[in-house]
């Protein structure tokens, strides 16, 4: 294709009986197939803003892939098939927004995506969206723009400003479960996910890179 770099990563999966490649370009979303480099699909979605970046990777769910970024566009949701795609909805440009995700990946989860949506700190917060209709179920700001990561049943926050939250993935409501601060030790800004494995959880600052034992003592 004859696209410009963005800050996503490519996602390669499989979907009915054939793999898919899917990457979220300067200038909108590719759908290819990974052994040929055959283009399937454009899906144009930028903003007009030059400084505008699209940085969330594509998040893909059965025959859906959703794009999101967060300086005008917000996010569409598109069912994908050999050749091209349907728009099954997407946001009104600059207000109205369901999802508009700087440069975090939303999380799915039975039905619903969970992720940050807004530009800045000043504007962003956690939100819990229905991913079909787009429906917002619940928003909570936790002061900063954030990254996230499900398990067990919840989400792990981290928020750039070196916060870190647990909140149940409950899309009735924002439930919050606890909250700590390492910002002296991780530096500003935190960007990095949060990766868990075997029981430790690492979170990546300006500064260090932080292992937290999560293992409950017997």
């Amino acid at each position: 294709g004859d696209e410009l770099a963005s800050f996503t990563s490519p996602v390669i999966t499989t979907i009915g009986d054939r793999r898919w490649g899917f990457l979220f370009a300067r200038g909108g979303l590719m759908g290819f197939e990974p052994a040929t480099g055959k283009l399937d699909f454009h899906f144009p979605w930028r903003s007009q803003k030059i400084e505008s970046v699209n940085a969330a990777s594509p998040g893909v769910v059965g025959d859906k892939v959703l794009v999101t970024e967060s300086d005008g566009m917000g996010s569409a949701l598109l069912q994908v098939r050999p050749g091209g795609y349907t728009v099954i909805r997407q946001d009104p440009p600059r207000r109205g927004q369901s999802l508009a995700s700087h440069w975090s990946t939303p999380n799915y989860h039975e039905g619903f995506l969970y992720g940050c949506s807004g530009e800045s700190s000043g504007n962003a917060d956690l939100r819990c969206v229905d991913f079909e209709t787009g429906e917002v179920r619940w928003a909570q700001s936790l002061g900063s723009r954030l990254s996230l990561l499900y398990v067990d049943g919840h989400l792990v926050v981290q928020t750039e400003r070196g916060g870190l939250a647990l909140v149940r993935a409950n899309p009735e409501r924002a439930e919050l479960v606890t909250q700590a601060r390492f910002e002296d030790i991780l530096g500003q800004p935190t960007w990095g996910a949060p990766v868990l494995s075997h029981g430790i959880l690492d979170l990546r600052g300006a500064k260090a890179l932080l292992a937290l034992e999560l293992i409950p003592q017997k």
